[in-house]
């Protein structure tokens, strides 16, 4: 490895340690890192677990999310994928939470450019009385660098209909994974949230969140990723916990 991408690959993981803090990171226990690239007639199958504690904020204490999501390449630059979501808050039943309908666009490669850029446009129908809908746009970013691969996500979404609220929100998210043997691999990630940024109250108010995640391939051909991520802010869950698995055919 060069000293350049040494040097590269400490700035971003010093980003990710000492800055993330700037924002805050409210990230669902579901959700991931994303990458840019799409196969054309690949489907792939995700069912993800995701589970909070947090004395502080009651909304996360003992919350478990489940999402199953279908993603069809349809060509080699736009796939098309279904998430459905479901929600168990402490004392109550496990419920839907919505369905969320994603197209996602290939855009830049990393072979000819460095590194592979894409975006995804996102409407989430909430269930039931679980309103307002909303809207979102993502820009996703993945840098390989001899055996690391550094992610990037940048989201905005607009809530849209029955009680939603003026204002968009804006959340970025990192990650840094180092390739080891057995096709696994183990890295850091950061989840920060901005909020509505019309709504803004500061720092110990939002939710701030960042840890370890492990990737790899059971029974040759099941992808996982696992992760812990602590709080760092007084709004944020005190420990969240995630377990992903996909197959793709």
């Amino acid at each position: 490895m060069t000293l350049r991408k040494k040097l590269t690959i400490s700035l971003i993981i010093a980003d990710m340690l000492f800055f993330a803090p700037m924002t805050a990171a409210n990230a669902s226990t579901t959700g991931a890192v994303g990458g840019a690239s799409i196969e054309k007639s690949k489907t792939a199958v995700d069912f993800r677990v995701g589970y909070s504690d947090a004395e502080k904020t009651s909304s996360q204490n003992e919350r478990l999310r489940l999402r199953t999501h279908i993603d069809y390449g349809v060509t080699d630059y736009y796939a098309l994928r279904l998430i459905f979501a479901t929600d168990k808050r402490k004392g109550d039943n496990m419920e839907a939470e919505g369905l969320s309908i994603e197209n996602r666009f290939y855009l830049l490669h990393a072979d000819e450019y460095g590194f592979d850029f894409g975006i995804r446009l996102k409407y989430t129908l909430k269930d039931g009385d679980k309103k307002p809908d909303s809207a979102g746009l993502g820009f996703y970013q993945q840098i390989p660098l001899d055996q690391w691969k550094v992610r990037f996500n940048e989201t905005i979404s607009h809530e849209i209909g029955e009680d939603s609220e003026d204002g968009i929100s804006v959340e970025i998210r990192s990650q840094a994974m180092y390739s080891l043997e057995n096709k696994m691999s183990v890295g850091i990630e950061s989840f920060n949230d901005f909020g509505n940024l019309n709504d803004q109250s500061g720092y110990n108010a939002q939710s701030h969140t960042i840890g370890p995640v492990i990737k790899g391939k059971i029974f040759n051909d099941i992808g996982y990723e696992t992760g812990y991520r602590a709080g760092i802010s007084d709004g944020a869950p005190d420990h969240s916990f995630k377990l992903f698995l996909s197959k793709s055919f």
